[in-house]
């Protein structure tokens, strides 16, 4: 008997008998991790109390009977944890922080040993940018956060570390670079034009955050969290989550031009 060619899923249709229907596939479960086990999902009826302010104050009055919806400042904040907690892609990842001080022993050896035991390292790079140590630094780091204070001088500066790597083959960097904008004086006379610098450094990197004067951090002491003003709190937590966004990729790039 001759066997007829083979049809749609490979079954083949013999005389005076019907093609037979596919397999059915196997329907797709989302895998179940550590992270699925929440408070929401284990306690039925059980919700976080409201972030700070009037809702809140209903919440806790009514014993939690009376609830309304998020505000958009407390939305835009749960927004920015979710993203600083990104789960970190491609095993250890190395951000370098650069401004025009500072200083740091032998680079590469030390990130060898970090590396086996944290996900993250941030480095204070220090000094300037023909430091020793940089060259190890920007051969090994997957992002940069370049910090600037909002002057004419202090942009120029950045801007033209921006220009130093990319001649010296980090173009990648900039590209995926963090640009902080960070008062230093409560109160100035000056009249740069914020939203033009901004500007300048959005369109060579990845992004700007911009940091409110805080008196706190003006002491130049051990930072305590708590004594941070709501804005710069909110604005590094804007940060943060930037930062967390460039941890979801790993960046692969030839270091044969660093000095």
């Amino acid at each position: 008997m001759r066997v007829p060619p083979a049809g749609p899923g490979g079954h083949r249709a013999f005389p005076d008998q019907p093609l037979a229907p596919p397999p059915v596939p196997e329907p797709e479960y989302a895998r179940e991790t550590s992270d699925s086990l929440t408070a929401e999902s284990l306690l039925p009826g059980k919700r976080a109390a409201p972030g700070p302010g009037w809702r809140r104050s209903v919440y806790r009055a009514t014993g939690g009977l009376l609830r309304f919806g998020e505000s958009a400042a407390e939305m835009r904040r749960r927004d920015l944890i979710n993203r600083v907690r990104t789960p970190v892609a491609g095993g250890h990842h190395r951000v370098a922080v650069l401004s025009l001080k500072g200083g740091a022993d032998d680079y590469c050896d030390v990130a060898q040993v970090l590396e086996h035991s944290y996900s993250i390292c941030i480095t204070d790079c220090g000094t300037g940018l023909l430091h020793s140590a940089m060259s190890g630094v920007l051969r090994l780091a997957d992002q940069i956060i370049l910090v600037s204070s909002p002057s004419v001088d202090g942009a120029r500066s950045a801007s033209a570390t921006l220009d130093w790597l990319e001649a010296h083959n980090c173009a990648d960097l900039v590209q995926n670079g963090v640009v902080v904008l960070s008062a230093i004086r409560l109160k100035s006379k000056s009249t740069v034009d914020l939203d033009r610098l901004e500007r300048h450094f959005a369109s060579r990197c990845r992004a700007v955050a911009r940091i409110p004067y805080d008196p706190h951090l003006e002491e130049g002491a051990e930072i305590e969290l708590e004594l941070l003003g709501s804005d710069t709190a909110e604005a590094y937590l804007a940060l943060a989550a930037i930062v967390g966004d460039g941890l979801a990729w790993r960046r692969l790039t030839s270091w044969s031009t660093l000095p």
